[in-house]
């Protein structure tokens, strides 16, 4: 709970009149801008409930009136506070002209099939009570005073119960305990007063850059956290120190999956043969883009480091997406070629772009003599890889690292965590996401041995468990839930 003191408030009223709306629209307002802050989605869909006693008559009679509304707002194109104020109006008022219609009814009119673990339409409320204290005849000798609520039980994932006073605006979040911790649902509370207090200062700034943090966060986010205590030596390539780890340990073991694996000096010259192939091939350019679709194998990190060597930068695609997006993210990334396996061909049959089967192939490569020297394309600022978006907004957007963003990356782990003392790593993540791509890097780059996992493993607590007993790994890489997930 936390109460705006009652100069603040009364500075609040007084906004809401002068914009011509009332005090509910002006604070659901703010309260969908700071969900859109932090989902980043800008198709909002907040709950309220209200009386639903619109005769007079009604207003004295006992019983059970109150109605639920879902008050949805698009907020895509980063617009004004004033002007999501003013949808927000619009929208209040057209479904307060049918404030009668059941909610149960537009459920069923919109929803065709219920998700229990969710409750329908919108997953947050905001309730707003200024209706004046409840005025009780005289029962003789009997006392008859208000008791507060205590709120043990969240019906959504969030709500705030705001309630309008001469001592001030009293707010109360409601939240699910399972989804938010105490210390979030905090910051959530300042970060809605902080937006009250920018928007009452006469901000006129579009929302996405509205101020709602405090001084201490940021001091932190904008000054501590981009003050390095190293130095970046701003020089090379990924290639450049992978190439000097091969120099220091060329017998030593790149990389194991299954019965697969490699050394160094292996590792380096098979994906300088396959890079020198692809470069005559597919008459690469700098800058250009090499499609990869294929599970976590011995082939695909193979195929991963043979583009890099060709001066090209990688496209991941994972294999179980759907062939529509599959399709796009070829064509919008304009792939030169795709490196796929064998098990995959009859699925991209249908790709308008040359397709090379790196178990088949790779025989012809073999054919290269050894020890071929070319000069690769890659410079600091090449595109290492494009790793693209889970597209839940619309189309998947693909974002660009460059060779130099994974140096800096790398230095920095070596820097904070002495990333290079681990022997062995494991990649937990599928290398369509940017989590598995890291993790890469952090081993070959440091002389370890990285350990790769199928998609069954990954997913099969056991079988890890099992693997690790008997496999000595320093250094894994993955988010807490799908830590707890495996129970490992």
């Amino acid at each position: 709970n936390f109460r705006l003191d009652a100069a603040r408030s009364e500075q609040l009223r007084v906004y809401a009149k002068e914009e011509g709306v009332t005090l509910f629209m002006l604070l659901l307002s703010v309260y969908k801008v700071l969900l859109y802050r932090y989902s980043g989605q800008s198709d909002i869909c907040v709950g309220t409930t209200v009386a639903n006693r619109p005769q007079q008559e009604l207003e004295s009679m006992i019983g059970f009136f109150v109605n639920t509304l879902a008050l949805r707002s698009d907020l895509s194109g980063n617009p004004s506070f004033g002007e999501v104020l003013q949808s927000v109006k619009q929208t209040t008022l057209g479904a307060y002209d049918h404030i009668s219609v059941p909610f149960e009814k537009v459920v069923d009119r919109v929803e065709k099939t219920r998700d229990k673990s969710r409750s329908s339409l919108f997953q947050v409320l905001f309730v707003l009570n200024n209706n004046p204290d409840a005025k009780v005849a005289s029962f003789g000798d009997i006392a008859i005073s208000p008791m507060s609520m205590s709120y043990d039980i969240a019906k959504f994932d969030l709500t705030i119960f705001a309630e309008d006073s001469a001592d001030g605006i009293l707010f109360s979040f409601n939240y699910c305990s399972d989804l938010f911790s105490a210390a979030t649902m905090d910051r959530f509370r300042c970060h809605y007063e902080n937006l009250l207090d920018t928007i009452l200062s006469g901000a006129t700034a579009s929302i996405g850059t509205l101020s709602m943090l405090t001084q201490e966060e940021e001091q932190s986010l904008v000054i501590d956290y981009n003050t390095l205590d190293y130095t970046l030596s701003g020089e090379g390539t990924v290639l450049s120190l992978f190439e000097a780890q091969v120099s220091k340990t060329p017998d030593a073991v790149a990389f194991r999956f299954n019965d697969h694996s490699m050394t160094y000096s292996e590792l380096d010259e098979a994906a300088t043969r396959l890079g020198y192939y692809y470069q005559q091939m597919y008459g690469l350019a700098a800058n250009d883009l090499i499609g990869i679709m294929m599970d976590t194998s011995n082939w695909s990190l193979l195929g991963i480091l043979s583009i890099l060597k060709s001066g090209a930068g990688y496209v991941p695609i994972d294999p179980s997406l759907p062939k529509e997006r599959q399709l796009y993210m070829v064509q919008e990334a304009s792939v030169k070629c795709l490196i796929i396996e064998s098990s995959h061909l009859f699925d991209v049959i249908d790709f308008a772009v040359p397709v090379f089967s790196i178990d088949i192939q790779y025989g012809d490569v073999a054919a290269i003599p050894e020890g071929v020297d070319f000069v690769s394309l890659a410079t600091a600022e090449s595109t290492a890889y494009v790793v693209y978006t889970s597209g839940t907004t619309g189309q998947p957007k693909g974002v660009q690292v460059s060779h130099k963003n994974l140096v800096d990356y790398y230095e920095g782990l070596e820097a904070k965590i002495g990333v290079s003392a681990n022997k062995s790593f494991g990649l937990m993540s599928s290398l369509s996401a940017d989590l598995g791509n890291t993790v890469l890097y952090g081993s070959l780059l440091s002389g370890g041995c990285l350990h790769l996992f199928s998609k069954d493993t990954l997913m099969d607590g056991l079988k890890l468990q099992e693997y690790f007993q008997t496999h000595a790994i320093d250094c894994i890489k993955m988010v807490p839930s799908h830590w707890q997930a495996l129970s490992v």
